[in-house]
This record gives C-alpha cells, structure tokens and sequence, in this order.
C-alpha cells in the first residue's frame, strides 16, 4: 500500500552527507553536507546523518532529486567522483547499513515517488578510529562541493 507525501510542495534539492565523525576521514560525507549548507543555496536544503534510515523516505519522496555524500576508500585520496543511482529491488531485510539505493527503492514503495538521485563518493586514506581529518580528505571535500554545485546548476537549467 502507498502513502501519500505528506501535501507541502515538491522540494528542490537535498543533499544528505553521512558519516561518522570518530572515523577520521569517514567525516567527510558530514563535513560536505554543512559546507553545501553554509553557502546558502536557494531551494537546497541539507542533512547531516550518521547513517541513512529508513524514516528519511518521505522527505527522499519529496525532492526533485538527492544527492548522497559519503567517504569512500575504494577511489584516488583526495579525489571525489559521483554517479546517478540506479533501480534497487526493496530490501528483504534491513541491513545494518542502509544503502541509498534501498531508500530510494523505500521512498518508491511507499510514496510512489523515486527522485533522480546521485551518490558522491570522497575519496579518502584514513577512517581509522580518531578524530580529524587527512589533507586527502580535505581536498576530496573541496572537488566533492564542486560536484555538488555542478548538480544544483544543471538542476536549474532544467
């Protein structure tokens, strides 16, 4: 059975960074999503998360589109890259970590709605227990916001 949006206007943009911050760099998710929110940008509006839950699904079911920030090991340090998120079947079982393609396959399910939708990845070094941040991170941070901003402009151009 779907639910209906709860009836305030299509959202623009939202940004959800996540992350932990006793992970060193895996703060960088985190770090984006405040900085993204420090510039002010109209009709974009910003979380901060530990981690993606499934309550976020009616808020996900209002955008126009998200753009997901999270720490990644797996590319260069001090790089950041993002991709479109594709279909995702509905979890059969909730996993520890939720994925954004599950809450977006949530927010379809129960909302009828699926946004466009991307994943921008901060490629970093170190999510060793700890606090602060490499100078990678800080770097991938700064490419990460000119992705971000890349994705506001084509979204206000459409």
């Amino acid at each position: 059975m779907q639910h209906k949006p709860s009836a305030r206007r299509q959202l623009g943009l939202i940004v959800i960074g996540y992350g932990n911050e006793m992970r060193r760099d895996d703060a960088a998710g985190l770090i984006v999503a405040r900085r993204v929110k420090a510039l002010g940008l109209q009709r974009v509006r910003t979380l901060v998360r530990r981690q993606l839950t499934p309550d976020l699904a009616e808020l996900v079911a209002q955008a126009r589109a998200v753009v997901f920030v999270d720490a990644s090991l797996i590319g260069q340090p001090g790089t950041a890259d993002s991709r479109p998120i594709g279909e995702a079947e509905m979890p059969q079982v909730f996993e520890h970590v939720m994925r954004p393609a599950a809450l977006l396959a949530i927010a379809q399910a129960l909302y009828g709605r699926r946004p466009e939708a991307w994943l921008v990845r901060v490629n970093v070094r170190d999510c060793g227990v700890g606090e602060g941040l490499s100078a990678d991170a800080a770097r991938g941070i700064a490419a990460a916001i000119k992705l971000i901003l890349g994705i506001t402009a084509r979204l206000s151009r459409n």
